[in-house]
Protein backbone atom coordinates (compact mmCIF):
# COMPACT_ATOMS: atom_id res chain seq x y z
CA UNK A 1 0.00 0.00 0.00
CA UNK A 2 2.77 2.41 0.40
CA UNK A 3 5.09 0.98 -2.57
CA UNK A 4 7.95 -0.06 -0.13
CA UNK A 5 7.69 -3.65 -0.32
CA UNK A 6 8.47 -4.35 -3.55
CA UNK A 7 12.00 -4.61 -4.79
CA UNK A 8 14.23 -4.89 -7.78
CA UNK A 9 13.33 -4.22 -11.33
CA UNK A 10 9.88 -4.24 -10.37
CA UNK A 11 9.51 -1.53 -8.23
CA UNK A 12 9.73 1.09 -10.94
CA UNK A 13 6.41 0.18 -12.16
CA UNK A 14 4.67 0.98 -9.05
CA UNK A 15 6.67 4.29 -8.12
CA UNK A 16 3.01 6.37 -8.26
CA UNK A 17 0.76 3.41 -6.71
CA UNK A 18 0.80 5.25 -2.77
CA UNK A 19 -2.37 3.90 -1.45
CA UNK A 20 -0.75 5.00 1.82
CA UNK A 21 1.23 7.77 3.52
CA UNK A 22 2.94 7.90 6.80
CA UNK A 23 1.17 10.26 9.43
CA UNK A 24 2.85 10.87 12.89
CA UNK A 25 2.99 7.03 14.08
CA UNK A 26 -0.06 6.24 11.78
CA UNK A 27 -0.57 5.98 7.98
CA UNK A 28 -3.60 8.03 6.02
CA UNK A 29 -4.87 8.09 2.50
CA UNK A 30 -2.47 9.11 0.28
CA UNK A 31 -3.21 12.54 -1.32
CA UNK A 32 -2.82 10.65 -4.90
CA UNK A 33 -5.59 8.00 -4.11
CA UNK A 34 -7.72 10.37 -2.16
CA UNK A 35 -7.87 12.48 -5.70
CA UNK A 36 -8.28 9.08 -7.56
CA UNK A 37 -11.28 8.22 -5.16
CA UNK A 38 -13.05 11.95 -6.17
CA UNK A 39 -14.03 9.76 -9.50
CA UNK A 40 -16.89 8.13 -8.84
CA UNK A 41 -15.78 5.32 -11.95
CA UNK A 42 -13.00 5.12 -10.56
CA UNK A 43 -14.35 4.24 -6.93
CA UNK A 44 -16.97 1.99 -8.25
CA UNK A 45 -14.34 0.43 -9.78
CA UNK A 46 -11.90 0.23 -7.11
CA UNK A 47 -14.91 -1.44 -4.65
CA UNK A 48 -15.47 -4.29 -7.33
CA UNK A 49 -12.05 -5.14 -6.98
CA UNK A 50 -11.90 -5.40 -2.99
CA UNK A 51 -15.42 -7.16 -2.69
CA UNK A 52 -13.48 -9.67 -5.25
CA UNK A 53 -11.07 -10.16 -3.60
CA UNK A 54 -12.43 -10.56 -0.28
CA UNK A 55 -15.05 -13.22 -2.01
CA UNK A 56 -11.83 -15.15 -3.33
CA UNK A 57 -10.30 -15.38 0.02
CA UNK A 58 -13.22 -16.49 1.86
CA UNK A 59 -13.43 -19.19 -0.86
CA UNK A 60 -10.17 -20.16 -1.16
CA UNK A 61 -7.85 -18.69 1.45
CA UNK A 62 -9.89 -18.36 4.86
CA UNK A 63 -8.85 -21.62 6.59
CA UNK A 64 -5.28 -21.26 7.34
CA UNK A 65 -3.40 -24.07 8.38
CA UNK A 66 -2.15 -23.59 12.40
CA UNK A 67 -1.16 -20.23 12.23
CA UNK A 68 0.98 -19.97 9.07
CA UNK A 69 -1.53 -17.65 6.90
CA UNK A 70 -1.24 -20.23 3.95
CA UNK A 71 -4.00 -22.78 3.24
CA UNK A 72 -2.92 -26.26 2.85
CA UNK A 73 -2.87 -27.39 -1.32
CA UNK A 74 -3.58 -23.35 -2.11
CA UNK A 75 -0.70 -22.08 -4.79
CA UNK A 76 1.06 -19.02 -4.26
CA UNK A 77 3.78 -17.10 -5.42
CA UNK A 78 7.33 -16.05 -4.17
CA UNK A 79 5.88 -12.73 -3.97
CA UNK A 80 2.74 -13.89 -2.39
CA UNK A 81 4.69 -15.99 0.94
CA UNK A 82 6.89 -12.80 1.19
CA UNK A 83 3.49 -10.73 1.98
CA UNK A 84 1.74 -13.24 3.91
CA UNK A 85 5.01 -14.01 6.48
CA UNK A 86 5.12 -10.36 7.40
CA UNK A 87 8.51 -9.88 5.53
CA UNK A 88 9.43 -5.94 5.20
CA UNK A 89 10.20 -6.38 1.75
CA UNK A 90 9.55 -8.69 -1.16
CA UNK A 91 12.60 -10.83 -2.14
CA UNK A 92 12.90 -11.93 -6.05
CA UNK A 93 13.50 -15.61 -6.62
CA UNK A 94 16.97 -15.56 -7.65
CA UNK A 95 17.99 -14.32 -3.65
CA UNK A 96 15.72 -17.30 -2.02
CA UNK A 97 17.44 -19.33 -4.03
CA UNK A 98 15.40 -22.52 -2.67
CA UNK A 99 14.79 -21.02 0.82
CA UNK A 100 15.37 -18.07 2.37
CA UNK A 101 15.53 -17.19 6.80
CA UNK A 102 13.75 -13.97 7.99
CA UNK A 103 15.15 -12.87 11.09
CA UNK A 104 12.53 -10.43 12.06
CA UNK A 105 9.87 -13.36 11.67
CA UNK A 106 11.36 -16.36 12.35
CA UNK A 107 10.00 -17.63 9.41
CA UNK A 108 12.29 -20.47 6.74
CA UNK A 109 9.88 -20.91 3.63
CA UNK A 110 11.43 -23.71 1.56
CA UNK A 111 10.53 -24.04 -2.24
CA UNK A 112 10.85 -26.78 -4.87
CA UNK A 113 11.12 -27.37 -7.82
CA UNK A 114 10.20 -30.98 -8.03
CA UNK A 115 11.31 -31.40 -11.55
CA UNK A 116 14.12 -29.54 -12.41
CA UNK A 117 14.80 -29.79 -16.14
CA UNK A 118 17.75 -30.96 -18.27
CA UNK A 119 19.11 -27.02 -19.09
CA UNK A 120 19.24 -26.49 -15.32
CA UNK A 121 23.34 -25.69 -14.19
CA UNK A 122 24.76 -28.68 -12.23
CA UNK A 123 25.37 -25.79 -9.12
CA UNK A 124 22.22 -25.93 -8.33
CA UNK A 125 20.19 -29.40 -9.97
CA UNK A 126 19.42 -30.15 -6.33
CA UNK A 127 17.70 -33.92 -6.26
CA UNK A 128 14.56 -33.34 -3.85
CA UNK A 129 12.10 -36.25 -3.67
CA UNK A 130 9.33 -37.29 -2.04
CA UNK A 131 10.13 -40.70 0.18
CA UNK A 132 6.25 -41.37 0.40
CA UNK A 133 4.08 -38.78 0.78
CA UNK A 134 4.69 -37.72 4.26
CA UNK A 135 8.60 -37.97 4.18
CA UNK A 136 10.80 -35.50 2.01
CA UNK A 137 14.50 -35.70 0.81
CA UNK A 138 15.64 -32.23 -0.03
CA UNK A 139 19.08 -31.07 -0.55
CA UNK A 140 20.92 -27.85 0.63
CA UNK A 141 22.27 -25.03 -1.15
CA UNK A 142 25.80 -25.67 -2.64
CA UNK A 143 29.00 -25.66 -0.66
CA UNK A 144 27.27 -26.57 2.59
CA UNK A 145 28.18 -29.02 5.63
CA UNK A 146 26.52 -29.98 8.61
CA UNK A 147 27.56 -27.06 10.57
CA UNK A 148 26.59 -24.41 8.01
CA UNK A 149 24.49 -21.73 9.39
CA UNK A 150 21.40 -22.76 7.30
CA UNK A 151 21.22 -26.39 7.73
CA UNK A 152 21.83 -25.71 11.69
CA UNK A 153 18.62 -23.67 11.60
CA UNK A 154 16.94 -26.20 9.81
CA UNK A 155 17.91 -28.91 12.58
CA UNK A 156 17.06 -26.84 15.61
CA UNK A 157 13.83 -24.91 14.11
CA UNK A 158 11.57 -26.67 17.10
CA UNK A 159 14.15 -25.77 19.52
CA UNK A 160 14.48 -22.18 17.71
CA UNK A 161 10.84 -21.67 17.21
CA UNK A 162 11.67 -21.09 13.21
CA UNK A 163 8.51 -22.12 10.91
CA UNK A 164 9.73 -24.22 7.88
CA UNK A 165 6.75 -24.15 5.28
CA UNK A 166 6.80 -26.33 2.52
CA UNK A 167 6.09 -25.09 -1.39
CA UNK A 168 6.05 -27.25 -3.94
CA UNK A 169 5.90 -26.78 -7.51
CA UNK A 170 6.03 -29.33 -10.31
CA UNK A 171 7.75 -27.82 -12.98
CA UNK A 172 8.93 -24.16 -13.28
CA UNK A 173 8.03 -24.03 -16.51
CA UNK A 174 4.38 -25.81 -16.39
CA UNK A 175 2.26 -23.33 -18.06
CA UNK A 176 -0.34 -24.71 -16.25
CA UNK A 177 0.81 -24.41 -12.61
CA UNK A 178 3.70 -21.50 -12.24
CA UNK A 179 2.47 -21.41 -8.43
CA UNK A 180 3.71 -23.63 -6.09
CA UNK A 181 1.41 -25.68 -3.68
CA UNK A 182 1.45 -25.19 0.25
CA UNK A 183 1.54 -28.62 1.75
CA UNK A 184 1.83 -27.45 5.76
CA UNK A 185 4.92 -27.38 7.98
CA UNK A 186 7.76 -30.29 8.24
CA UNK A 187 10.72 -30.65 10.65
CA UNK A 188 14.40 -32.28 9.67
CA UNK A 189 15.00 -35.24 11.11
CA UNK A 190 18.24 -36.07 10.12
CA UNK A 191 21.24 -34.66 7.56
CA UNK A 192 23.99 -36.43 5.57
CA UNK A 193 27.05 -34.44 4.21
CA UNK A 194 27.20 -35.23 0.14
CA UNK A 195 28.70 -34.46 -3.03
CA UNK A 196 26.78 -32.98 -5.56
CA UNK A 197 26.46 -35.01 -8.95
CA UNK A 198 27.17 -33.01 -11.59
CA UNK A 199 29.75 -30.07 -9.67
CA UNK A 200 31.35 -32.55 -7.30
CA UNK A 201 29.79 -29.48 -4.73
CA UNK A 202 29.52 -30.06 -0.74
CA UNK A 203 25.75 -29.86 0.06
CA UNK A 204 23.63 -32.00 2.88
CA UNK A 205 20.98 -34.59 2.25
CA UNK A 206 17.77 -33.71 4.55
CA UNK A 207 15.45 -35.76 5.55
CA UNK A 208 12.03 -34.55 6.58
CA UNK A 209 9.02 -35.10 8.34
CA UNK A 210 5.82 -33.60 7.03
CA UNK A 211 3.39 -32.50 9.63
CA UNK A 212 0.40 -33.36 6.97
CA UNK A 213 0.88 -36.16 4.31
CA UNK A 214 0.35 -34.86 0.98
CA UNK A 215 -3.14 -35.42 -0.06
CA UNK A 216 -2.83 -38.11 -2.78
CA UNK A 217 -3.92 -36.18 -5.55
CA UNK A 218 -1.83 -33.77 -5.53
CA UNK A 219 1.02 -35.93 -4.54
CA UNK A 220 0.63 -38.29 -7.61
CA UNK A 221 0.51 -35.11 -9.67
CA UNK A 222 4.14 -33.95 -8.39
CA UNK A 223 5.83 -37.59 -8.48
CA UNK A 224 4.45 -38.75 -11.32
CA UNK A 225 6.59 -38.60 -14.61
CA UNK A 226 6.38 -35.91 -17.42
CA UNK A 227 4.20 -36.77 -20.16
Amino acid sequence: MTANFITGSGAKSINNCIFLQKNNEDYITSDVFSHCLSNDQFKQAVAELVNFGLHRYKLNYSNPYKDSGFQLYQKYEYEDVCRILNWNQNIVPLNIGGYKYDNVTKTFPVFINYDKGDDVHDSINYHDRFINNSQLISLSKNKRNLQSEDVTRFRNAQKLGIAVDLFVRKNKDDNIAKSFYYLGRMTMENGKEVKMQGSGDDAVEMLWNLDVSVREDIYDYITSANT
